[in-house]
């Protein structure tokens, strides 16, 4: 049975990159890590709760897989993650990485 997830743990934090800022400027589309557990539909849903007001147009998702890290003799494995592209309509504005409007 698929566990329910609420809305307010599906989005983590922003993904800030020189990429994403630049994303965001031309495109209007936002990155953000998200639960791993989550699908495109609940992402978009809490999107939109979270931000009264915008409409979400696409979403997409990347998965990085788990990869192995050594601290000496000692082997373990750093956690997968999951970050969403979400495309807003052209007429949406969120102030999601707190920039100054030009």
């Amino acid at each position: 049975m698929a566990e329910q997830i609420k809305h307010y743990e599906i989005l983590k934090k922003p993904v800030l990159t020189e990429n994403t800022l630049k994303m965001y400027q031309e495109q209007h589309k936002v990155t953000i890590e998200v639960d791993v557990r989550a699908s495109r539909d609940e992402v978009k849903r809490a999107f939109e709760i979270a931000f009264p007001g915008t409409k979400v147009e696409k979403v997409n998702i990347i998965v990085s897989k788990p990869r192995t890290v050594r601290r000496g003799r000692f082997v373990g494995k750093i956690g997968k993650k999951k970050k969403a592209i979400i495309k807003l309509s052209s007429n949406t504005d969120v102030n999601i990485y707190n920039m100054e409007a030009e």
